[in-house]
């Protein structure tokens, strides 16, 4: 973000996410001096270095993936209950909203279809 900040550019310029990754791993990054002329020394070597240090805990977290066998892919089973669990809370609000609603909960004089007229 400081990248961006400072120099109006992205520090990766990629088109899909496994590009974006492969920029990032490699660290291949345009020096922000290079896009920003007057750039003093020091914001450059904090903008470097903070660019660095969030590519290490990216690459301990995919090595971690790989040493347990696990894939990039989003897993099925909690996106499954997640959607089961939709279900069960928007059926339950389907079945609960026409009592809960204010016109359900008001004892009229007449009947709601004298009242339309």
């Amino acid at each position: 973000m400081l990248f961006e900040i400072f120099t109006g550019k992205r520090a990766y310029d990629a088109k899909t996410l496994h590009d974006l990754m492969q920029l990032h791993e490699s660290g291949t990054v345009t020096t922000p001096s290079s896009l920003v002329r007057d750039l003093d020394p020091a914001v450059e070597r904090v903008i470097l270095r903070c660019l660095a240090a969030t590519r290490w805990p990216m690459r301990s977290r995919r090595a971690r993936r790989r040493r347990r066998g696990e894939t990039e892919a989003v897993a099925i089973l909690p996106a499954a209950g997640m959607a089961v669990g939709f279900l069960i809370v928007l059926l339950a609000f389907a079945a609960i909203a026409p009592r809960a609603s204010i016109p359900g909960l008001v004892p009229l004089d007449k009947p709601a279809f004298e009242l339309r007229t």
